[in-house]
């Protein structure tokens, strides 16, 4: 019945679109259809997003590590301890946007690591600012800088409790 439905929209726009009607009418007709099409699906049975595409697969992403060197611990901590929440997240994010995965991924990311940045920066790109790529791959001296960051952090974590620890704060 879903099928028929769905046949019955494109055949509708696509034979019986007047002539003398403008190019942007019949693509705003045509456009809901195309967009069905490319995105995750919702499941209203098990309440659920689905991919529809291998493009749209956990597989087609970057990992909890692409988290962790593009956010940092909170979301790559939010992202490892409940990774189906995420994985919705992420498929609804795609719907909504029409974006590939690793760009949802990206701002599911940014999102969990700082809410109010990533809420500003959208509202930013809707009034013109350049959009932001949050899915794009850490340059090679971004990278070099948190790990230097992470060496450090990690260093005076272990010392730290070490002192306080072993030698009792003595």
């Amino acid at each position: 019945l879903v099928t028929l439905s769905l046949v019955s929209q494109i055949t509708t726009a696509t034979f019986l679109t007047p002539l003398n009607s403008s190019p942007a009418k019949t693509t705003a007709q045509t456009t809901p259809t195309t967009a069905l099409r490319m995105a995750p699906r919702f499941d209203p049975a098990s309440g659920k997003w689905f991919p529809t595409k291998p493009s749209e697969e956990s597989s087609a992403g970057y990992g909890p590590l692409g988290t962790l060197l593009r956010e940092g611990p909170p979301a790559f901590i939010k992202r490892v301890s409940n990774e189906e929440e995420y994985d919705q997240a992420v498929l609804k994010f795609m719907a909504g946007d029409g974006c590939t995965r690793r760009e949802a991924q990206g701002n599911m990311d940014a999102y969990m690591a700082n809410p109010n940045d990533w809420a500003f920066q959208r509202n930013e790109e809707k009034k013109g600012v350049s959009k932001r790529d949050w899915g794009a791959e850490p340059e090679g001296k971004d990278l070099a800088l948190t790990l230097i960051w992470a060496v450090f952090i990690t260093g005076l974590i272990i010392r730290v409790l070490y002192e306080g620890v072993v030698t009792g704060g003595d």
